[in-house]
């Protein structure tokens, strides 16, 4: 007797500051320097995993390179949007400095940038 079949997994989407189908600045810092910093979190039945854990590591690590951190309730919302109805998958909370400037000292104002993605559960254990 065949088993039941799996909920067909989640294609690759991305919120780019909150936007679906939104374009990254080819200028972003964070393509150039690297300059911003990411959590990867597990996905079970549309709840990422261990959420308040991942999103203090996010705001310590906004902390130390001195970035705003994102609206909690926003990014809690924006990553809702993303992993509604998923049973399971990877979600990639990305955060950037934004565009501006060339060489590796921030600009004074910067305007972060978030990208959010959802990806299918990897295959291997």
């Amino acid at each position: 007797m065949a088993s039941a079949p799996e909920a067909a997994a989640p294609r690759d989407r991305w919120l780019v500051d909150g936007r679906e189908g939104g374009c990254l600045d080819p200028l972003d810092r964070g393509l150039h320097y690297g300059d911003g910093l990411f959590e990867t979190l597990a996905v079970w039945r549309g709840r990422p995993l261990l959420w308040e854990r991942h999103l203090a590591r996010l705001a310590a690590g906004c902390r130390r390179l001195g970035l705003p951190p994102p609206e909690p309730a926003t990014l809690a919302e924006e990553a809702r949007r993303l992993c509604a109805g998923v049973e399971r998958a990877v979600l990639k909370v990305v955060l950037t400095r934004g565009s501006g400037g060339r060489g590796y000292a921030p600009p004074a104002s910067a305007r972060p940038r978030r990208l959010l993605g959802l990806h299918p559960w990897p295959s291997w254990p």
